[in-house]
C-alpha cells in the first residue's frame, strides 16, 4: 500500500505540488488522437491484462501499460525523463511525469537520484513481455490449454509455490468439463451449427490435454505422493475419455457421415416427398406427377449389397435352444496404487545432501543393510541419469564419482567409489 505520505514525497521529487485527493480525479492528457496511441488495442485487451493491477495500481492501467512497453522495446536499460518523453510522444509531457511518478511509486521503475536515469524492475520486464503477448481482443477457446500448459512453465520458471502449478492444471480439467457439458446441452437444443464449432474447439482441447499428460512426470514429478494431485490426475483422466468419446461420436455424426451420404447419392423415402410437396404449387406437383420419368412415390430403390449383409448377419447367428446361460459374477478389484518413483526419491535426498553442505554418497547408501544399499545405489544413478545434466537439469546437487575404491565396512558393504555429493556451483 502507498499512503498519501509517499504520494506528496514522490511529487516534490518532480517539482510538483498535487494534493493527496487531486491524483483520484486526474486523467491524463493525449498529444494527438486516441486511436493514433496503442491506447485501443490495449483497452481491448484490459479484462486479460487485469490480472497485472497489483503491480500497476489501479488507475490509468492502460496508460502505464504503454509507457512499460515503449521502454521495454528501447534500446539500452537507463534512461532520463527526457529519454523517456521522447519515446512515449503520444502522452504530453505532464502526464508523462505523472505517470512514471507513479510507476516509480508502485515499484515498477526504478529511479536513481545520484544519475538521476529510470531502469525497468525485473518484474517491470516480465510484465512488459506478457503485456505485449496478451494485447489480443479476443482469446480463442481452443487455445485456452495451451495457454494453461505455458503458465505451468511460467510458474515452474519463476520458482512459484504449489498453487500455482496445480492451479493452471486445475483450470485446463475445468475447461475439459465444461466442454462435456456445453456439448450436451447444445445436443439436446439440436443446435447443429453451435455444435459443430463446439465439437471442433473441443478436439483441440482434448489434443492439448493429452499433449499435457503426457509431460506429465515433467510437471508434477514433485507431487507423485500429494493425494490432491492423484486425485486430480483421476479427475483429468476421466474428463479426458468422456470428451474424447462425445467429441468423436459427434463429429462422425456432424461432418463423416454427411460425407458418406454425398458420396452414396441422395435416397428420398416417402417423408421427404411430403416434405418437398408442401413448398410446391399445384401446378409444381402436378408438372412433375405428369413425367414419364418419375417413379410412384411408394417404389424404393433396393440396396442390394446392405440386404445381403443383412442376410449374412442373420443367418450367421448361433441357434439358441436351451435358453440363456446363467448369469456369472464380474469381480471387481480396486485400482492398485501407483508404484513408487524410487529415482524421484533419490533425488530429494541428494538434494537434502547438497543443501546440509555435502557427504560422501556411502553415508546414505550403506545406511540400513545389503539389500537397501544396492536399491540406493541403483536409484541414485537413475536419479543422476535422468535429472542431472544428461536429463531434466533439474537435481540440486552434484555427485563427484572420484577415482578407484574407498572401504566402508558397514550395512555388508565392503568397498564403494569415494562418491560424493556436494551442493550445485551458483551460476552466473
Amino acid at each position: 500500500m502507498i499512503d498519501n505520505r509517499q504520494v506528496l514525497e514522490a511529487s516534490e521529487a518532480f517539482g510538483e505540488t498535487v494534493e493527496p485527493g487531486d491524483r483520484d480525479a486526474w486523467q491524463p492528457e493525449l498529444a494527438r488522437a486516441h486511436d493514433l496511441t496503442p491506447l485501443p488495442e490495449i483497452e481491448r485487451a484490459m479484462p486479460t491484462l487485469g490480472i497485472f493491477g497489483g503491480l500497476l495500481g489501479r488507475r490509468h492501467v492502460p496508460y502505464k501499460v504503454g509507457i512499460i512497453r515503449e521502454l521495454a522495446a528501447r534500446s539500452g536499460v537507463r534512461w532520463k525523463m527526457r529519454d523517456i518523453s521522447q519515446r512515449v510522444d503520444w502522452l504530453k509531457p505532464n502526464s508523462i511525469h505523472r505517470l512514471v511518478r507513479d510507476l516509480v511509486l508502485g515499484g515498477v521503475l526504478h529511479y536513481e537520484a545520484s544519475r538521476g536515469t529510470y531502469r525497468l524492475t525485473a518484474e517491470a520486464r516480465v510484465v512488459a513481455s506478457f503485456c505485449r503477448a496478451l494485447t489480443v481482443s479476443q482469446i480463442k477457446h481452443n487455445r485456452l490449454i495451451k495457454i494453461l500448459t505455458a503458465a505451468i512453465r511460467t510458474a515452474q520458471a519463476i520458482g512459484e509455490d504449489d498453487g500455482a502449478v496445480l492451479q493452471p492444471f486445475a483450470d485446463a480439467i475445468a475447461i475439459l468439463e465444461d466442454d462435456f457439458e456445453e456439448m450436451r446441452a447444445l445436443i439436446g437444443d439440436r443446435s447443429e451449427e453451435r455444435l459443430k464449432e463446439a465439437v471442433l474447439w473441443a478436439r483441440d482441447n482434448v489434443h492439448d490435454m493429452r499433449d499435457l499428460l503426457d509431460h506429465e512426470e515433467e510437471f508434477f514429478g514433485r507431487f507423485q505422493a500429494d493425494p490432491i494431485y492423484l486425485d486430480m490426475t483421476d479427475r483429468a483422466h476421466k474428463a479426458l475419455t468422456a470428451l474424447a468419446l462425445l467429441t468423436d461420436e459427434v463429429y462422425i455424426a456432424l461432418f463423416e457421415q454427411t460425407d458418406e451420404i454425398l458420396r452414396r447419392g441422395l435416397n428420398f423415402d416417402r417423408q421427404d416427398i411430403r416434405e418437398m410437396v408442401k413448398f410446391l404449387s399445384i401446378a409444381e406437383v402436378a408438372a412433375v406427377l405428369n413425367d414419364p420419368l418419375c417413379l410412384p412415390a411408394q417404389v424404393h430403390p433396393v440396396d442390394t449389397p446392405t440386404m445381403f449383409m443383412a442376410l449374412a448377419d442373420y443367418l450367421g447367428r448361433p441357434e439358441v435352444t436351451g435358453g440363456l446361460p446363467e448369469p456369472s459374477v464380474v469381480q471387481v478389484f480396486p485400482p492398485s496404487s501407483p508404484p513408487r518413483n524410487e529415482f524421484f526419491i533419490a533425488k530429494r535426498e541428494l538434494e537434502e545432501i547438497a543443501a546440509k553442505g555435502g557427504a560422501p554418497l556411502a553415508d546414505w547408501v550403506a545406511e540400513i543393510d545389503w539389500k537397501t544399499a544396492v536399491a540406493r545405489m541403483g536409484a541414485a544413478v537413475g536419479a543422476w541419469g535422468r535429472y542431472g545434466p544428461a536429463g531434466t537439469d533439474g537435481l540440486k546437487a552434484v555427485v563427484d564419482p572420484g577415482e578407484g575404491l574407498e572401504s566402508v565396512g558397514r550395512a555388508g558393504v565392503a568397498l564403494m567409489s569415494p562418491a560424493r555429493v556436494r551442493p550445485p556451483e551458483v551460476r552466473s
